[in-house]
């Protein structure tokens, strides 16, 4: 299970909403001067008003074509009837403008993804041009986990439109997800507007600290928000350059763009704020625009869960997970606190729906591990139980292979098998390698680690199990900014059970099992042998079998 070892390195990358919500967001309105007097129109505007005077029809399929790319559902309409109105232009153009129309009486949208697909599909041979129904395919796709078809939809909405700011942002995100990093920075890096528009710049900022390097449009990224353009524009710019700010050590400096940021904030500055406050003590007035911003689930999710609320923070995650459907933060931020909160079914469900679209993310399995672990009934597995257990002990050992990111929860998962299927001390034994790990590695601190190992020695009625209870209770006495739900609250289920041992099934929702035939013959000694000589030269230099 993770220990909460927090996100070091957020950055400010572009969201990718489906393109209906995106169109009433700041990204895709016409950027305005706070300073300049003149109105400044976009370009299906400036077609609706040379619309108005001559009613030409070649103005209207050029104000149709431009109301779709900036969700201008007026100009769409207006350019719509005059195309059918004409009833003589190309049958696709005539197609389109039919396909809008019918949208005034759209149907509910459908839950599932694939039927989703088949009906983007559906409207795209009508409307083969049609650059937003590209996007959203391309979103739908990666969202099942269908990298290929993804991006093979993005290339065709970049070729229809190659210079569209959402487009190249979203694409840059589709690039971030297949771990094409440098596909990704090359879309934002050419874009024309790259030393002109905020969107732009902010996102190559953070594509760039993703892959290490220094922007080379640093300067006219600085330049852009210090032009008075309006702070919806620039909330996402000054966000990047505060987070560089961060990582140069330059504190002073990020304070003041992280202020910026929040002049007009958007939910992933918000995010950002948090993210800043938390991991380097840096302070802003964000906590109100948390509350009062609907859609933003990840800052909400984070805030609840930094407040020591278990059940908003696991329902704003949820919602974060249904905005950004492709994403494995919020699954894995979403699962790690239901696992504080003992709803092990829940992990199963979030996880699994988690791996459609991110089916290598090794967070996502070991929490599903170890909510599986979690539910086996102490020193009395089942045939069923013991029938995954090549499965679990697979998992594990890839994950302690060298290179291996998830150490410490690869161990602690094999401290709580062990410990579950009566291999006392070599459930004590990877539960303290887990603990050295999580020490050495930086985590914010190995206490949940101990805590759950007292959890599971007391499970075990392992006669040191009080000898670990105290060490828990004095670590997490001593460490000051353990959050809540990690340390005292834990902490208090695991004295719950040192007083109360019968009720353990109460304290920890653990499911009732007695329907379920425990297994005959365990094999716990030769079990835990294959384990321990299998995977000894994984474990720490200085750690040694007892």
């Amino acid at each position: 299970m993770s220990f909460s070892k927090e996100e070091s390195d957020r950055k400010v990358i572009p969201l990718w909403d489906s393109s209906k919500l995106a169109s009433s967001l700041a990204e895709n309105s016409a950027i305005r001067s706070t300073n300049h007097q003149t109105t400044d129109v976009s370009e299906s505007e400036r077609l609706m008003e040379e619309f108005s005077r001559s009613s030409a029809v070649g103005t209207a399929i050029e104000l149709l074509n431009s109301a779709k790319l900036e969700n201008n559902r007026k100009g769409e309409l207006l350019a719509s009837r005059r195309i059918i109105e004409d009833g003589c232009l190309p049958a696709s153009v005539i197609s389109m403008a039919r396909i809008t129309l019918e949208e005034e009486q759209a149907p509910l949208e459908a839950t599932d993804p694939k039927d989703r697909i088949k009906a983007i599909r559906k409207s795209l041979i009508d409307s083969p041009k049609n650059t937003l129904a590209w996007v959203d395919l391309a979103r739908e796709y990666i969202s099942l986990g269908q990298g290929e078809p993804a991006e093979r939809a993005m290339i065709v909405a970049l070729g229809l439109a190659p210079n569209h700011r959402w487009v190249s942002r979203v694409a840059s995100r589709l690039y971030i997800h297949l771990g094409d990093i440098e596909r990704s920075h090359y879309l934002l890096a050419r874009h024309p507007a790259i030393k002109t528009d905020p969107w732009i710049a902010s996102a190559e900022l953070a594509v760039s600290q993703m892959i290490g390097k220094v922007s080379k449009n640093l300067t006219s990224a600085r330049r852009i928000h210090e032009l008075g353009l309006h702070p919806r524009h620039t909330t996402e710019l000054a966000s990047s350059l505060g987070t560089l700010e961060i990582e140069s050590g330059a504190i002073k400096r990020a304070k003041k763009y992280i202020r910026d940021s929040l002049v007009h904030a958007n939910r992933n500055t918000l995010a950002q704020a948090l993210w800043a406050e938390q991991r380097h003590d840096i302070k802003s007035d964000h906590h109100s625009q948390v509350k009062s911003l609907e859609i933003a689930y990840e800052a909400k999710a984070r805030e609840s869960y930094i407040q020591g609320e278990a059940e908003p923070a696991i329902a704003h995650a949820l919602d974060w997970f249904a905005a950004e459907p492709f994403s494995s933060k919020p699954p894995v931020l979403a699962s790690y606190i239901a696992s504080l909160d003992d709803q092990y079914e829940l992990i199963i469900d979030i996880t699994k729906k988690g791996l459609i679209a991110n089916p290598n993310n090794s967070i996502l399995k070991l929490n599903r591990a170890y909510a599986e672990l979690a539910m086996i009934t102490p020193l009395h597995p089942s045939e069923q139980d013991r029938e995954k257990l090549p499965t679990w002990i697979t998992l594990f050992t890839e994950e302690l292979k060298e290179g291996g990111s998830h150490h410490a929860q690869a161990l602690a998962n094999f401290g709580i098998l062990c410990y579950r299927m009566g291999m006392l001390e070599e459930g004590r034994k990877y539960y303290e390698a887990a603990e050295r790990v999580c020490q050495a590695e930086s985590y914010r601190d190995p206490v949940l680690c101990t805590i759950y190992h007292a959890r599971e020695a007391l499970l075990a009625k392992a006669e040191w199990a009080t000898t670990i209870l105290e060490r828990a209770r004095a670590i997490t006495q001593k460490t000051a900014d353990v959050g809540k739900l990690e340390g005292s609250g834990s902490l208090e289920k695991v004295n719950q059970l040192h007083a109360s041992p019968d009720h353990y099934r109460a304290i920890f929702k653990i499911p009732d099992t007695s329907t379920t035939k425990p297994t005959k013959n365990p094999g716990h000694l030769e079990f835990a042998d294959s384990i321990l000589s299998g995977l000894s030269f994984h474990l720490p230099g200085d750690f040694k079998l007892r």
